[in-house]
């Protein structure tokens, strides 16, 4: 009997939610949620070491240097291969751990980590070097009484002992960051300094420079910070994001970074896609497994496109994945924009061949004109269309027109960077003047394009042909192809009335100027 009183307290408690980067990576859901603009705590699996993560210009980028030191990986945890075992000497010296960027490894011509340009120990071996909380590895915004633990890595450690060697130039697929992230590519560096290059409190710059012999770098390892990518740049080299007088700004090989240095490294989510690309050429230069991610993040059938810059010469061109949706096999990706290459000196790192080739051979390194090379039979580029022979099989000739768009007409020996002439016409074509990552299409890819569905978003020019000397049929324009209908032919791609269609008829001829429109290998 009698009057009761109850009281209810409550407590509120903090909700800590951790979240493995390991895990992030295979969850896209996931991964929206977790790395936004905001900095965000993650755990790395193999050491239990936090990490701040944040998303910087559509990337995710870690904004803490990686602190790995382990000498056991696994594909589970680590971004290696899967069929990595323990045995393999470079990842882990033999599972001996790393040797030191310091001391007696790095500082003698017969140390493990010695290195300068061109030779070395370093190219070889992982080495890194652990800069247990000193002053010099200070984020420059906390000042100097707050210190950091850092570690510098040489690129052989850095890769998970992939990359060695003085002349491996290949893009760097497997490396030391956790599963599902990796080192950002130069495209994704480019993608960062365009978003915070002069203001980089973002990125939580850590000073500290960069091993070189057994030491820091000079003086100014106070005011430097250097992290390694993925892309090669020349021989030896690899580019690099460095932080100096404020800004931070992507390196390359006219900076001397030698894959013996240590560097810092940071890695970013492998949520790859089209707007981490930059250039045409970027396509050579990333795996295989990114390039699928690329063309998987590419909007089907878009007539805006995206634009990429050829390094040859600057020019820039609109690329779309042109296909039906429900057969992505017959996908492809396409320029949307005729080439207007002009070089005279094609090399394998920028081009579509396999060694350095010249437009009309090693000594005669420019190209006809189909203009005024091509008025008589006794000219250059002059073809005779009832005989199926003439000048025009044998040599580079090319028309340029200035204008938006610029226009160029090359006749097959151009357009197959001159590896196609009369003495070998009915050759199977494997080099090209296209961008190297990119190939002229075959008849397949052409056969694709049937029809009007896809003349939108192909954006055909009407610009005709030339013919021995002059425009043949300007309303209309074809583009080449590889595919060979009989000895003195080849396929061709027909712009028409506003629809498209294949060619093979006597405006087939080598000797013909057409556009050049390239398709990704």
């Amino acid at each position: 009997a009698g009057t009761y009183e109850l009281d209810l307290n409550f407590k509120a408690l903090p909700t800590v939610t951790t979240y493995y980067m390991q895990d992030i990576a295979k969850d896209p859901t996931l991964a929206e949620s977790v790395c936004i603009e905001e900095p965000t705590i993650v755990i790395d699996k193999r050491d239990e070491r936090a990490y701040t993560i944040r998303r910087i210009n559509g990337t995710c980028w870690m904004v803490e240097n990686l602190k790995f030191t382990g000498t056991t990986m696994d594909s589970t945890t680590s971004n290696i291969a899967p069929e990595y075992t323990p045995s393999n000497p470079y990842v882990v010296n033999n599972g001996n751990g790393y040797y030191d960027l310091e001391g007696t490894e790095g500082s003698s011509t017969t140390g493990h980590c010695y290195g300068e340009a061109g030779a070395g120990g370093g190219y070889t071996y992982p080495c890194i070097h652990n800069g247990s909380a000193t002053a010099i590895d200070t984020p420059i915004d906390t000042g100097s009484s707050n210190t950091v633990e850092t570690v510098w890595y040489n690129y052989a450690a850095a890769s998970a002992g992939t990359i060695t060697g003085v002349d491996n130039v290949e893009p760097t697929e497997y490396d030391i960051c956790p599963a599902g992230w990796k080192l950002p590519s130069r495209a994704q560096n480019d993608a960062l300094v365009s978003a915070i290059g002069s203001d980089p409190d973002d990125f939580n710059v850590t000073l500290g420079g960069f091993y070189y012999q057994g030491s820091v770098y000079g003086s100014s390892a106070s005011t430097l910070g250097y992290w390694w990518s993925s892309t090669a740049s020349v021989g030896i080299v690899r580019y690099y994001l460095v932080y100096s007088n404020g800004v931070i700004i992507n390196g390359n090989s006219t900076n001397g970074s030698y894959r013996s240095d240590g560097f810092y490294v940071r890695c970013v989510m492998d949520d790859f896609g089209i707007n981490d690309l930059t250039n045409m050429q970027d396509f050579a230069n990333i795996s295989s497994a990114h390039k699928n991610q690329v063309i998987n993040s590419m909007e089907l059938n878009s007539t805006t496109g995206y634009t990429l810059k050829d390094i040859r010469d600057n020019k820039e061109y609109t690329i779309s994945k042109i296909g039906p949706a429900d057969d992505p096999a017959r996908q492809n990706i396409w320029m949307t924009k005729n080439l207007a290459f002009m070089g005279t000196t094609m090399t394998p790192d920028t081009t579509n061949v396999s060694t350095t080739r010249y437009a009309n051979g090693s000594s005669v390194k420019a190209y006809y004109n189909l203009s005024t090379n091509a008025s008589t039979s006794s000219t250059k580029c002059y073809g005779d269309t009832s005989t199926g022979t003439g000048n025009g099989y044998s040599n580079a000739c090319i028309y340029p027109i200035s204008g938006t768009p610029t226009n160029v007409w090359y006749n097959f020996t151009a357009a197959t960077a001159g590896t196609i002439t009369l003495a070998n016409k009915t050759a199977t074509v494997t080099e090209d003047v296209c961008p190297s990552g990119w190939r002229l299409p075959d008849y397949t890819s052409n056969s694709r394009l049937f029809g009007d569905t896809y003349v939108p978003i192909f954006k055909p020019v009407a610009g005709g042909r030339y013919i021995n000397g002059s425009i043949y049929d300007p309303t209309a324009s074809g583009t080449w192809g590889t595919t060979k209908s009989d000895e003195d032919y080849k396929k061709y791609f027909l712009y028409y009335y506003n629809s498209t269609s294949l060619g093979s008829n006597i405006n087939g001829y080598f000797y013909v100027g057409m556009f050049v429109r390239c398709i990704v290998k």
